[in-house]
């Protein structure tokens, strides 16, 4: 049985999966046989809860429970049969629950990975991660270091001139992670074109403008030549040799390529029309042939250029990732294609997998279902389509309309044609459960017939929720009113005079702004409003105007604070003064921060043994742009860490960069203060290599939950929220001509062999353009389905209330009814007036509304909190040692210190683990060892081992743990040194660390309460004193 529902936004994909997946145990089929893939983690939860959860309905309700109605309307069985087997399925699933299998597609691929294709490759143990960004750089760092390597792809990289080193690790990480390609691609060097005389072909239409000329009795001179080709053309003229011609032409191959040279008005009259008809069928023919040339020389070379040393850079990577044992899951996706059709492993029986692999695997797969196929790869299928061949039945899930990871492999046309390639019934799903229907009919009218070639049939909701929602329209922008002033000053009439000062005076300029203003009205229900936008640079500019007016929010970009903008040029280059690694250096001066240009970059790669020998003497260095700074440079490798921060921070001036920046001068003071709670640079890298993911290095302005939430689209996809404001920018754009490597394939219908291929640039756009290759017009109609699906889904996430906010791309014109005509974004206008029910975008320059806002009442966090999250709410703290008073006795201050020791080197104990010892005797080694001295520190660092060893209780892992966090009561700050949480046996234990002090029983009575009084259910809480037993008679010096 092979089946695929097609489910829109909102209509229940999960609720239906989890219902097959039932339907297939009640029909005979062991749930341990049984694999459901997604493409989340999130997903794959709830997935699994909600099987579980329609299990308990039908066992406590019986005939009456909704999923026992749905269940008889897809199962063959009858509603008597499913009855009778729902308590010993209950007990048999919730017995075992562990074996239900539903995977993202990466932890299923990870899963062969790790069962057969590891230890083939000798791989015993190994990291998987998420992310990977710095792999790339490091085989660009081995490219630098290998002079032969280097030398070869030197005119590769130079000529992709670009002010960022990142750009070069991007041309790399494209290369890696379009390897699935290189290996499909079977490379034979591509035989030229032929037709490349364009020499000719120009020469005969000069002879067909010089007949144009006599035949209407004029003379023939460079004026029937357009100004841009009159110089080229007159020297043309003057050549003998075709050689020389050739040439010069050449030379000029873009412009001739890009418009034709001739003064159309030179060529007008009906007596010379056939003759000009023949001027550009010839200039056609020449175009061609200039373009065959081209392609010879430009894109057959570049092509052959890469694949040159394609193998290089997979073998510096591949002795990355096998020293390094650190893999991404696109790795693991790479290295499991590249092996699994491998005869030693034996996993493939021809087109279909073997027992072998399902017996490597544990699971006899009998029934597959797969979520959100619309986002599979080509590369994804490959590795799944084997095992969709030996199952007999599969139910697959998706929506094209969702399709919009096509920039990481995603390929909806899979998915449009999976139904034929694995001959499969289809059922469409079309009744929604998210949105209210105020909110559906404005999608509904706004996609349909939105654009010929993207598909839409209306979404139906509930007869109980026709009249409910609200959605909320408006239009405007800055270039909406683009020199209207010169507009008024020049209006013909009063009236038009009148109607242009209206405009100006309604229209909101700063949308962005705007947004931040209707949102400070909903200051009591910041959780449940999100703000979503296509660009990420949108929302930062939105969060900036949520910080002008002290609007919370969660942004959902990239957390770290080292990968903050402002943050991550100052880290790299501290990283270049710890280690000397030149090309955290030249990251740091490519960065928007110092901005050198290319032909600086060029000079820094090319000397790149001269420039690290100054920067390691005392010579001063002279170079007409960056002298002083590599001097400063050169100056800081000598300084000790203090004055290293301080004149990093003064230098360079950061805080006057980014004074006007609020977002940006926060995260700055924080990364500051991060800075100065070290000593040495060993210890900072160290820490924040360790530690970078962590909630305690996240960027500011993401901890609270009771917040607005910022999303890309991309994020914000299988999510809702109960009020979307989408800053909705119709302008598309219009494609990149900068260097970056693009290997188009086109698969044949079933997606199993390549019919065609090219590796190109995308500087090579215009020669592709000119012959008969569509692959750029294929990928540009690809990525314009792909921005409306975009758009589908950012409207689609609103439950109650829509505002939709439109930045105007273009002037408002009173003579005009339609704006965007002409545009590649016109077909927006006319949907958003159908949808608007308006005649023309000036009618939306005020706010139109529909329905009736729904006002959902924020619950109180601290109400309703789950125990899972009470991390939550605790801030992580930046604290310094307070300056000893001086009049303390001596017992006094070396009490103080040891319980400052304690506290810092505990608060990296979590469970007891070797590698949490040693980061915690690093810190407190390097930060106090000039104190104490290094025998009482390791004294100290073998008395807190001990003390841990024989506690084991207290680091068991049955426990989450939180230590050295604050917990706000109010406005007043409260401390736990360490919180430990037993969710299963429902158990906190608070712990308070001494080390000679007194005993305050009030202070964990009040930590008690205040934790009790944000839980939603009842917890045992208990509180504890723990006296750390470290040496009492230290002589410790130079108190």
């Amino acid at each position: 049985m092979n089946k695929i529902l097609k489910a829109s936004a909102g209509t229940g994909k999960t609720y239906r999966l989890s219902l097959e997946y039932l339907n297939a145990v009640f029909e005979g089929t062991d749930f341990r046989n049984i694999v459901v893939m997604t493409f989340t983690r999130k997903a794959t939860a709830e997935i699994r809860e909600r099987i579980i959860e329609h299990l308990k309905n039908l066992k406590e309700n019986g005939i009456d429970s909704d999923v026992y109605e749905e269940l008889k309307k897809i199962s063959s069985l009858t509603g008597e049969k499913i009855l009778l087997q729902v308590d010993s399925v209950f007990e048999e699933i919730l017995s075992s629950k562990e074996k239900i299998n539903v995977y993202t597609i990466d932890s299923f691929v990870n899963k062969i990975f790790k069962r057969s294709i590891a230890p083939y490759l000798g791989i015993k143990t190994y990291e998987v991660t998420d992310k990977d960004e710095e792999s790339a750089e490091k085989v660009f760092k081995k490219i630098l270091e290998d002079e032969q390597v280097f030398a070869q792809m030197e005119g590769f990289l130079t000529e992709n001139r670009s002010r960022r080193i990142k750009d070069y690790t991007d041309i790399i990480a494209d290369i890696i992670n379009q390897r699935w390609k290189f290996e499909l691609i079977d490379y034979q060097p591509r035989k030229a074109k032929t037709n490349t005389d364009f020499v000719s072909k120009l020469d005969n239409c000069l002879d067909i403008i010089i007949e144009i000329a006599e035949a209407k009795a004029k003379e023939f001179d460079s004026s029937y030549f357009r100004k841009e080709f009159k110089r080229s053309l007159e020297k043309y003229l003057n050549l003998k040799s075709k050689a020389e011609k050739k040439e010069l032409i050449y030379k000029e191959h873009k412009l001739f390529l890009s418009k034709h040279f001739w003064n159309g008005r030179k060529l007008r009259g009906k007596a010379v029309q056939e003759l000009k008809l023949e001027l550009e069928n010839e200039y056609a023919l020449m175009q061609e042939s200039l373009a065959n040339k081209a392609f010879n020389k430009e894109v057959i070379e570049y092509e052959k250029e890469v694949f040159s040393f394609i193998e290089k850079i997979f073998e510096f990577y591949d002795q990355i990732k096998f020293k390094e044992k650190i893999f991404s899951y696109s790795d693991i996706s790479n290295y499991t294609y590249q092996y699994l059709r491998d005869e030693d492993l034996n996993l493939l029986e021809g087109q279909k997998t073997t027992q072998y692999f399902n017996d490597l695997l544990g699971i006899e797969i009998e029934y597959l279902l797969i979520d959100e196929f619309q986002d599979t790869s080509v590369l994804q299928w490959k590795l799944l389509k084997p095992i969709i061949n030996n199952t007999a039945n599969k139910i697959i899930v998706g929506d094209e309309k969702q399709s919009i990871y096509g920039w990481r492999g995603g390929e909806k046309e899979l998915f449009a044609k999976l139904e034929n390639i694995i001959a499969a019934e289809v059922a469409n799903l079309n009744l929604c459960y998210r949105s209210d229907g105020k909110i559906l009919d404005f999608v509904n009218i706004f996609f349909k017939n939105l654009h010929p070639d993207w598909d839409y049939e209306n979404v139906d909701v509930s007869s109980e929720r026709t009249e409910l929602g609200y959605v909320q329209i408006l239009v405007g922008g800055k270039s909406s009113i683009s020199y209207f002033d010169k507009d008024i000053e020049n209006a013909g009439s009063a009236e038009e005079k009148s109607r242009l000062e209206n405009i100006q005076n309604t229209i909101v300029k700063d949308l962005k702004s705007e947004i931040a203003s209707q949102i400070e009205e909903y200051k009591d229900d910041l959780g449940n409003i999100a703000v979503i936008a296509r660009k990420g640079s949108d929302l930062e500019e939105i969060a900036e105007e949520l910080d002008r007016r002290n609007i919370k929010y969660i942004r959902g970009s990239s957390n770290s604070i080292i990968e903050h903008e402002a943050v991550k040029p100052i880290y790299n280059l501290l990283k270049y003064l710890y280690a000397g690694d030149y090309l955290c250096l030249l990251k740091f001066l490519r960065s928007d921060l110092i901005k050198i240009n290319h032909q600086t970059l060029k000079y820094l790669l090319r000397n790149k043994a001269d420039i690290e020998k100054a920067l390691n003497s005392e010579k001063e260095i002279v170079h007409q742009d960056i002298s002083e700074l590599l001097n400063l440079i050169r100056d800081l490798k000598t300084m000790d860490y203090e004055e290293v921060i301080h004149n990093l921070f003064n230098k360079l001036a950061l805080f006057d960069i980014y004074q006007d920046q609020a977002s940006a001068l926060k995260n700055i003071y924080f990364f500051y203060e991060l800075l100065n709670r070290f000593n040495s640079l060993n210890l900072l890298i160290q820490y924040v290599e360790e530690n970078k993911e962590s909630e305690e290095l996240q960027q500011l302005g993401i901890e609270d939950e009771d917040a607005v939430k910022l999303s890309t689209i991309h994020k914000a996809k299988g999510l809702s929220f109960e009020s979307v404001f989408y800053y909705f920018s119709p302008k598309l754009s219009a494609g990149s001509n900068n260097n970056s490597i693009k290997i188009y394939i086109d698969f044949d219908e079933s997606y199993q062999e390549i019919e065609e291929y090219l590796l190109t640039n995308t500087k090579y756009n215009f020669i592709l353009e000119s012959l008969s290759y569509n692959f750029i017009e294929e990928e540009n109609e690809k990525e314009l389905m792909e921005e409306i699906n975009n758009d589908y889904v950012a409207m689609t996430r609103a439950v109650n209330n829509l505002f939709v906010y439109v930045e105007n791309p273009r002037k408002l014109r009173l003579d005009q009814s339609l704006f965007w005509e002409g545009s590649n974004y016109e077909f927006y206008e006319t949907a958003l007036l159908n949808a608007a029910k308006s005649n023309n975008l000036i009618d939306l320059i005020e706010v139109k509304k529909f329905g009736t806002l729904d006002r959902v009442d924020s619950k109180s966090i601290e109400a309703e909190v789950d125990l899972k999250d009470l991390a939550k709410y605790f801030r992580f703290e930046i604290t310094e040692t307070p300056a000893e008073k001086k009049s303390l006795s001596y017992e006094q201050n070396k009490y103080r210190l040891l319980g400052t020791i304690v506290h810092d080197y505990l608060q990296h104990i979590h469970y007891d683990k070797k590698a949490e010892h040693k980061l915690a005797a690093n810190i407190i080694s390097d930060k106090y060892v000039n104190i104490l001295g290094q025998k009482v520190i390791a004294e100290l660092i073998d008395s807190l081992q001990k003390f841990t060893a024989a506690n084991p209780e207290l680091f068991a892992e049955k426990y989450d743990v939180f230590t050295e966090y604050t917990l706000f009561d109010g406005d007043e700050m409260k401390r736990i040194d360490r919180l430990m949480i037993d969710q299963k046996s429902k158990e906190i234990l608070i712990i308070d660390y001494k080390t000679g002090q007194k005993y305050q029983d009030e202070q964990l009575e009040d930590y008690a309460m205040l934790i009790k009084s944000k839980l939603k259910e009842d917890y045992d809480i208990k509180t504890e004193f723990i006296d750390v037993k470290v040496i009492k008679d230290l002589k410790i010096i130079d108190l």
